[in-house]
C-alpha cells in the first residue's frame, strides 16, 4: 500500500501501520514491518533526513535497519579512514626514526673506528678488555676519549679512563 499511495498520504498510511504494530506480541515481527515501513518512506521522501523521518513516523529511528545500515557504513568507513591515516602516520613516523637511528649507528661506527685507529697506533695491539669496553661507548664518550688519547701516558690510563666511563 505504501508504495502506490500518494505522498501526502503516505506519512498518515505508515503511521497506522506502525500504531498496529503495538498489537503484535512478537517483537522481531515487529521491528521487521517497522523497518518495512521506515525504509519505503525513507526511499519514497528521499530529501527527508533520517531525523526528518523519525519524526514523521513518530518513532525512535536508532531502532531501525535504515539507521544501523547507515551507522554500520558510518562506521566501516571511520574505521578505514582512521586506520589509514594510522598507517600512513606509523610508516612516516617508523621511516624517520629507523633514520635517525640509522645515523646515530653510523656516527658511532665511524667515532669507534677512529678512536680503535688512534689507540692502535699509540698502544699496539688492543687487549680484550679495552676493545669490549671502547665498542660500549657513547658517541660523546667516544669523542671524549679521541681528545683523551692524548693525555695519557700508558695504557693503564687508558684502562682507567674506561672504568671511570663505564661505571
Amino acid at each position: 500500500v505504501l508504495t502506490t499511495i500518494d505522498e501526502a498520504e503516505a506519512p498518515t498510511e505508515a503511521r497506522q501501520l506502525i500504531d498496529r504494530t503495538e498489537q503484535i506480541n512478537d517483537a522481531e515481527e515487529t521491528r521487521a514491518i517497522i523497518e518495512m515501513v521506515t525504509t519505503i518512506i525513507s526511499y519514497k521522501f528521499k530529501e527527508l533526513t533520517p531525523r526528518e523521518v523519525e519524526e514523521m513516523l513518530d518513532i525512535t529511528f536508532e531502532e531501525t535497519r535504515v539507521y544501523r545500515e547507515v551507522k554500520a557504513e558510518a562506521e566501516r568507513k571511520g574505521l578505514e579512514e582512521g586506520l589509514e591515516k594510522g598507517l600512513e602516520k606509523g610508516l612516516e613516523e617508523g621511516l624517520e626514526k629507523g633514520l635517525e637511528e640509522g645515523l646515530e649507528k653510523g656516527r658511532k661506527d665511524e667515532a669507534l673506528s677512529l678512536v680503535t685507529r688512534l689507540l692502535k697506533k699509540r698502544f699496539g695491539q688492543l687487549d680484550s678488555y679495552v676493545q669490549s669496553t671502547t665498542a660500549e661507548l657513547s658517541v660523546e664518550d667516544l669523542e671524549d676519549l679521541s681528545e683523551a688519547i692524548f693525555d695519557f701516558s700508558n695504557e693503564r690510563d687508558l684502562k682507567n679512563w674506561l672504568q671511570e666511563r663505564s661505571k
